[in-house]
């Protein structure tokens, strides 16, 4: 798995995926339009990288165990579930996102801290030129310009996340162009 992007303002938030999916281990492409991220209810979305079954394993008990209940009022059951699963293999990231309390609400998970802390990327009250975003993907996207370097506030959240992933898919393998949008407004 490789890209997911998050971005968010004050009254919306934007997640796009590119659609390759490698095989770990023989580094084969598998799809070419693999979705990374999976909308919970319609006001909240979770993305993620890593093993796909392992992922949507995680996710599918997540929408069981919490049934009809807000998925933000119950985060710390899928870290739990996210916790006690990664002894299989792990993701390296996970974020969810969406409508929480008539706010737009963007929170990050990670591998390293044990699914532990969230770390809260949420926008503030205010549209700024930059939204508030949450990229996770493959480790060699650390070796390349960050999205705030390419992205045009001219143009639309949309057109920059798109280009930033092109651009993406322009260098690493791992990742291709056929992109994926899912959106939530408040």
């Amino acid at each position: 798995m490789s890209i997911v992007m998050a971005c968010a303002t004050p009254t919306r938030v934007v997640v796009k995926c590119d659609g390759r999916e490698i095989d770990p281990s023989s580094n084969k492409i598998i799809s070419e339009d693999t979705i990374k991220f999976a909308q919970i209810t319609p006001e909240c979305i979770i993305g993620y990288t890593g093993n796909k079954q392992f992922c949507e394993e995680c996710v599918n008990r997540f929408k069981r165990s919490i049934e009809t209940y807000n998925p933000f009022d119950n985060i710390d059951l899928f870290q739990d579930i996210l916790a006690i699963q990664s002894y299989k293999i792990h993701t390296e990231s996970d974020f969810i996102t969406g409508k929480w309390n008539n706010k737009i609400i963007l929170w990050a998970l990670t591998y390293r801290n044990t699914y532990s802390s969230l770390i809260d990327q949420s926008p503030g009250d205010k549209e700024t030129s930059l939204p508030s975003y949450i990229i996770i993907g493959s480790k060699e996207m650390g070796n390349l310009d960050g999205f705030e370097t390419h992205y045009q506030a001219e143009k639309s959240i949309e057109l920059n996340m798109n280009n930033y992933i092109r651009y993406v898919s322009g260098i690493l393998f791992n990742i291709n162009d056929h992109i994926t949008t899912c959106k939530i407004r408040v």
